[in-house]
């Protein structure tokens, strides 16, 4: 091999050396060349040129060792994967957040949704033996002067047989102002400024009232369910019967298991 060779092999053996310390070798062994002569070579003086470098590499540090160059690769790895993550929560957070919004404030009468509009809503005349059962859908209930019931859904909703059966639906409502017999099964169901009795019976939903100036009584049978503090004069309680007095305007009855009875808020 000759010195040349033995100089550029050498220094590719160095390769994890920094710089400059691998240089000042390269310049050390390269004064060696006069010194030896012509008769003489750089690997005879120093011999195999991987055993010169081993004993450089033991005593100077290491500009990039593997496993720091292993470590760096991964740390900088998880950091794009944690960031990645992070967006990807943040984004998915966002919609859930956006998702779960109300379309309008559903306690607001005065909202152009609620506009009636024969192209747009549905109604039929009511009865003492008209109920309205509700199955995984979610249900604004509002009252109004008419003897009809009307409703407005995001799709098609038939009355069959004196039954307003909300299955897997998104409506909005207008009850008389008579007694109503309503039924919830995993649903959302938001009750806006009752004006007239109403009994309700819920199973694993949520029940959100909207109360208004009119004084309210509650009879409220909870099981395994979380029920609110209500701000009108008379409430009743859990598991209580309606209050006896004359001064409640709107009676509410109300059956809730392994259901929630909360404020509604937008």
């Amino acid at each position: 091999m000759s010195n040349q060779q033995y100089l550029k092999a050498l220094k590719r053996a160095l390769g994890n050396l920094k710089k400059h310390n691998r240089d000042e070798i390269i310049k050390e062994i390269q004064s060696h060349i006069q010194d030896i002569g012509e008769s003489e070579s750089l690997e005879n003086k120093f011999g195999n040129v991987n055993t010169l470098a081993k004993k450089y590499l033991g005593d100077v540090p290491l500009a990039h060792p593997l496993h720091r160059k292993v470590g760096r690769f991964a740390s900088k790895t998880m950091a794009i994967i944690g960031i990645f993550v992070l967006i990807v929560l943040t984004a998915l957070a966002a919609l859930a957040w956006y998702w779960s919004q109300d379309a309008f404030n559903y306690a607001d009468e005065s909202s152009k949704q609620l506009t009636y509009n024969k192209n747009s809503w549905q109604k039929t005349s009511w009865s003492e033996l008209t109920t309205v059962e509700i199955d995984q859908s979610q249900v604004v209930l509002y009252w109004h002067k008419e003897d009809t019931l009307r409703w407005k859904c995001a799709r098609e909703q038939s009355f069959d047989q004196g039954k307003l059966h909300i299955k897997q639906n998104n409506c909005l409502v207008y009850l008389p102002m008579h007694l109503s017999m309503i039924r919830a099964d995993q649903a959302r169901l938001i009750l806006v400024h009752p004006l007239a009795d109403a009994t309700i019976n819920i199973t694993q939903s949520q029940l959100q009232m909207a109360e208004n100036t009119a004084i309210l009584s509650y009879q409220i049978n909870a099981e395994r369910s979380e029920v609110a503090k209500f701000q009108s004069d008379i409430n009743s309680g859990i598991n209580s019967d309606i209050n006896s007095g004359n001064s409640a305007d709107v009676k509410i009855a109300i059956t809730s298991f392994e259901s929630s009875i909360e404020h509604y808020k937008y």
